[in-house]
């Protein structure tokens, strides 16, 4: 028997985790998990940016090979419209550290909106069109000190792929998948 309330919430995990491919992939240079979110023959409206993915691609890996960023998902409202079809609306707060401003490292925090087409096909829901809206943002002199500060270098600093801790621990967990795969 089909349950649609729960064909509904296995759809939105979809969705939400097809959000979080993104993030990883922005904040961590990786362009498979980055790529995974949208559809090939996909458009996104970035701000700077306008255009499919191909371009989007090769503008957003330019912008974060000189910088460090961290992107956090708040309010997720997805709006199921039809079977293949969904709306979402994505609250984001963005941060980035560059190396190279104009009197020396400079940060900017940004609150923004995704606002995305979503479409499945072959049953996998990825993004179809995106708008991103821009609610504020502030810069200035980057403030970390991460040669002297608090948190200097090491192995709990996150990096981009694949030097940061998450790809060594996934490799960890592959393992442990094929150990269990193993076991009857």
């Amino acid at each position: 028997m089909h349950d649609p309330a729960l064909q509904a919430l296995i759809d939105k995990q979809a969705i939400t985790e097809c959000l979080m491919r993104y993030c990883r992939g922005v904040d961590r240079a990786d362009r498979a998990a980055f790529e995974s979110a949208y559809w090939p023959d996909a458009t996104d409206d970035h701000v700077k940016y306008v255009g499919g993915v191909p371009g989007l691609v090769e503008f957003v890996f330019a912008a974060i090979a000189r910088m460090r960023t961290s992107h956090m998902m708040g309010n997720i409202l997805i709006e199921l419209v039809s079977d293949t079809h969904a709306y979402c609306e994505s609250y984001v707060r963005a941060y980035h550290e560059a190396a190279g401003g104009l009197f020396g490292p400079e940060e900017m925090e940004l609150g923004a909106r995704y606002i995305d087409l979503f479409e499945k096909r072959n049953g996998e829901w990825r993004i179809r069109h995106r708008k991103v809206c821009i609610d504020y943002y502030r810069n200035g002199a980057a403030t970390s000190d991460w040669k002297n500060g608090r948190y200097v270098e090491g192995p709990s600093r996150g990096e981009k792929q694949p030097a940061d801790p998450l790809y060594g621990m996934r490799a960890e967990f592959e393992r442990i998948r094929k150990d269990a795969a193993r076991k009857p």
